[in-house]
């Protein structure tokens, strides 16, 4: 029996559509909604794009862009978000057309390093209730 509405490969070679049923999860780290700007430069060609990053963990984040890279593409990655920067050489790790692309981060230096896990500590403490934050 097929499916109701398939994947369809698109002309760049990227999947698009419905996802396979079979497809599971596979993240070994918690992600965070997260709103930075992304310049996202391709290695080898210098191709470079202005997108929106809206999830970010401690390996990776998603890149909101109706044009992504292909899958398995070495990037340069720069998000800005307040005063902050955060830099690092990446792998786009999926793409979907008119959607984004999942990044996988390489090579952060310890500086950098430093600047994503503060952004996680205040991503994660405003998400999460502090134990005795409702304490009068």
């Amino acid at each position: 029996m097929m499916p109701d509405n398939p994947p369809q490969q698109t002309a760049t070679g990227v999947t698009s559509g419905a996802r396979d049923s079979r497809h599971t999860e596979r993240r070994s780290v918690a992600r965070y909604p997260f709103v930075a700007t992304a310049e996202v430069t391709e290695s080898g060609s210098e191709i470079k794009l202005w997108a929106r990053a809206s999830e970010l963990s401690l390996k990776g984040c998603r890149i909101d862009t109706g044009r992504p890279f292909l899958a398995g593409a070495r990037i340069h990655l720069q998000l800005l978000r307040g005063n902050g920067a955060f830099k690092t050489q990446a792998k786009v790790i999926y793409s979907l057309e008119g959607i984004g692309m999942g990044i996988v981060f390489l090579t952060p230096t310890p500086d950098q390093q430093a600047v994503l896990e503060g952004w996680l500590l205040e991503l994660v403490t405003s998400t999460t209730e502090l134990p005795g934050s409702n304490l009068k």
